[in-house]
């Protein structure tokens, strides 16, 4: 079964974000609203325990060694994530981008 959590797809959002603006408060104002979020609820979208101490949103990667290194942990999850949907790299990227475009929302 493919995971269809939203963790994942928020940390790769993170990085893109991180990574085209570094100036970006996109990171911070999602930990803010992650925040208030109950314990049964991030567990629901599969927020590992200790999410809110994690290098992508405590101190993202700002060195081009530790970029290309998430850089190869994030192609290989999207090419899993591809396989398991039965579509192509290219189409779950473009699922990715158009994910990235809808407005984050509290409901």
């Amino acid at each position: 079964k493919p995971d269809r959590h939203i963790y994942n797809y928020l940390v790769v959002l993170a990085f893109i974000l991180n990574h085209l603006n570094p100036k970006s408060t996109w990171r911070a104002r999602l930990v803010a609203l992650v925040a208030e979020r109950t314990p049964d609820q991030l567990k629901r979208m599969a927020f590992p325990a200790d999410w809110h101490q994690r290098n992508v949103w405590v101190n993202p990667p700002r060195e081009p060694a530790a970029v290309s290194g998430l850089e190869a942990t994030l192609r290989d999850a999207l090419r899993r994530h591809a396989a398991a949907e039965g579509v192509t790299v290219a189409d779950a990227h473009a699922a990715l981008l158009r994910a990235a475009l809808l407005p984050v929302t509290t409901a």
